[in-house]
């Protein structure tokens, strides 16, 4: 995989995540911290993917990164969907 994906697969969640979060009155502070943490730990993964000498050692720990984004995802759609029926009950 070309180093660009993964520096702009954080980007596009670190997007998200502002996008997200951004919009929340209020907001569960340990959710928040904890995809916060989350995404520290992509960056870490790519830079660990990007030092690997050989593909299939750096196999697994592209999965996880995969694997993570992918559940980063689900959770902003699951707020982004919250928040779409609390509006339409509030107004």
């Amino acid at each position: 995989m070309k180093e660009d994906f993964f520096f702009k697969e954080i980007r596009k969640t670190q997007q998200r995540f502002n996008q997200t979060f951004g919009m929340l009155t209020t907001c569960d502070i340990r959710l928040r911290q904890s995809v916060i943490l989350i995404i520290c730990k992509l960056g870490r993964l790519e830079e660990k993917i990007l030092k690997s000498k050989d593909k299939l050692s750096a196999r697994d720990d592209i999965r996880k990164f995969i694997r993570i984004r992918n559940t980063l995802n689900k959770v902003f759609i699951t707020i982004e969907n919250f928040q779409k029926e609390r509006r339409n009950y509030v107004n």
